[in-house]
């Protein structure tokens, strides 16, 4: 039997077999190389933006009134004119409002041409008039109270309060001549009968006439020394004094017809004798009040006559200083209130008075020249030409915009090869809810143009939200989140990770890279497989 044919031929021969296809296996697996899908580190200029639709509108569509009622006067419009800003459409009538106007120029004029010589000729008499009777109220000093009219006030005094004593004197001795306090002899005719109905009214009146007489006493002292070069504080306290006596001795003489009242008419002392000694106490009772009353008019002359002093000299400090005033250049804060009547003249005409508070396109014109105006009624619509876009944008992008941001637009009717600007002009801080997603409306001004915009037309707008130049740039797919923002970079054949800093985020998939990164740096995308 040949070997060839045996068992062990044949397994020996897979053995061989095995053995080859192994080392075939080895060499490839040895010789197979793993290759990367990267892409380098570059520097460029990176965008970003934010893409949105929305319909172009007018910027303002305004209702025009006048403030006050009147009759319209003049209509200077028609429906389809365009009008710039501070174009008279209309008004009503002026001509109380024009003279109104007119009346208050003229009172500035007149302030602020200064004082005439005429003018000036009154206040200088005014003046000298004034200085004269204040030169004859002075005295032989200066200050008020030397002066003439408080000096002659005091004297007056001086003079009551010698009079004061003389009309204590005389009550005094009426008084005494019915009590006998002093004198005991007169009234001895009729000492048994005074009062005899109420006795104590008696007593009472003697204890009111010793302290008549201690006051009266004290006065004495001090205004028997009173004369013209006494102080003027000396003699105050003086007069002050007189009017305690007088009210003590009106007091007295009070009590004393009292005691009278109570005194019968008996034998001899008849009733023509009480009579009498009535009508003498009545008549000091009088005497005392009407002194009294005097007393009070003199110190008030004093203070009168201070006052008078004050005024005078008032007089020809502010005469002064209206001459003073009406010679120098007239001041701002003396024609302030003129111009603020000008103004107010000026305001008051305006009202009926309806100018075009912007450039625009009269769409309706509603009243007649000759028709009654009310303040709620619209005069004229005014449309704007200038024109605006709102668009909805969502949270995600809502941040990176900013007011003043640039925007590129397109409209439909147009075509996108016609480029339009704009810029944002507001962002409107609520939220909408759209199928929901967040979204903010942002209002979008489109710059004027010579094409024939019109409102309802659909906006594509692309805002320009950031920019930066020469900056380090990779796409952002590239960027790994492990704790941390990093990328792989291949060095030496090598995958080696790198922490990175980003910026912001471009269009395009494109992100900048701060810092961890350098110009030229392969960065690994993905792995793929070659021989």
């Amino acid at each position: 039997m040949s070997f060839f044919k045996t068992k062990k031929f044949y397994v020996g021969l897979l053995v061989v077999v095995a053995l080859s296809g192994y080392g075939v296996y080895k060499h490839n697996l040895a010789t197979k190389t793993v290759a990367y899908d990267t892409i380098k580190v570059e520097r460029g200029t990176l965008l970003q933006t934010v893409d949105a639709t929305g319909q172009i509108q007018s910027a303002n569509d305004i209702s025009l009134k006048f403030e006050i009622p009147g009759i319209l006067s003049n209509v200077n419009v028609k429906e389809g004119d365009t009008v710039k800003a501070g174009q008279l459409l209309g008004n009503l009538r002026l001509t109380e409002l024009n003279a109104a106007v007119a009346q208050a120029q003229a009172n500035l004029n007149k302030q602020l041409a200064g004082s005439t010589p005429d003018y000036i000729a009154q206040l200088q008499a005014s003046l000298d008039k004034a200085k004269n009777d204040l030169n004859q109220a002075q005295g032989s000093g200066d200050g008020v109270e030397n002066s003439k009219l408080v000096q002659n006030s005091y004297d007056d005094l001086s003079a009551t309060l010698q009079s004061v004593q003389v009309t204590l004197s005389t009550s005094m001795t009426a008084a005494d001549n019915i009590l006998g306090v002093d004198n005991t002899l007169a009234n001895s005719d009729f000492v048994n009968y005074l009062s005899i109905s109420n006795s104590s009214n008696l007593n009472t009146a003697k204890l009111k006439y010793s302290e008549a007489k201690k006051i009266k006493s004290d006065f004495d002292l001090l205004a028997n020394f009173v004369t013209r070069d006494s102080s003027h504080t000396d003699i105050d306290q003086v007069a002050q004094k007189g009017e305690e006596a007088l009210l003590a001795m009106k007091d007295c003489l009070f009590y004393v017809s009292s005691v009278l009242d109570n005194t019968p008419p008996v034998g001899a002392f008849p009733q023509s004798s009480l009579d009498l000694l009535k009508t003498n106490i009545q008549g000091a009772r009088t005497t005392v009040t009407t002194k009294y009353a005097s007393l009070l008019d003199a110190t008030h002359a004093i203070v009168s006559a201070r006052n008078n002093y004050s005024s005078l000299q008032s007089l020809v400090d502010k005469a002064q200083a209206a001459l003073k005033d009406a010679q120098n250049p007239p001041r701002e804060v003396d024609v302030a209130s003129y111009r603020a009547a000008l103004e107010q003249a000026v305001a008051s005409r305006d009202k009926a008075i309806i100018k075009a508070p912007i450039d625009g396109i009269i769409t309706q014109v509603n009243n007649k020249v000759g028709e009654t105006m009310d303040p709620t009624g619209v005069a004229f619509e005014l449309l704007s030409p200038h024109y605006e876009i709102q668009v909805d944008v969502s949270e995600t992008d809502i941040a990176k915009l900013k007011l003043d941001d640039a925007v590129a637009i397109t409209l439909d009717a147009f075509g996108e090869d016609v480029k339009f600007s704009g810029k944002v002009i507001n962002i409107d801080p609520g939220s909408t809810v759209i199928q929901d997603v967040v979204y903010y409306t942002v209002k979008i001004s489109l710059d004027d143009s010579d094409k024939p915009v019109k409102p309802g037309m659909t906006a594509n707008v692309t805002i320009n939200t950031d920019k930066r130049d020469n900056a380090l740039i990779i796409p952002s797919r590239a960027v790994r989140t492990d704790g941390g923002k990093f990328v792989n970079v291949l060095e030496n054949n090598q995958e080696v990770k790198k922490e990175i800093k980003l910026g912001i985020k471009g269009n395009d998939g494109k992100v900048e890279v701060l810092d961890g990164l350098d110009e030229g740096q392969q960065v690994i995308l993905g792995l793929q497989s070659a021989k």
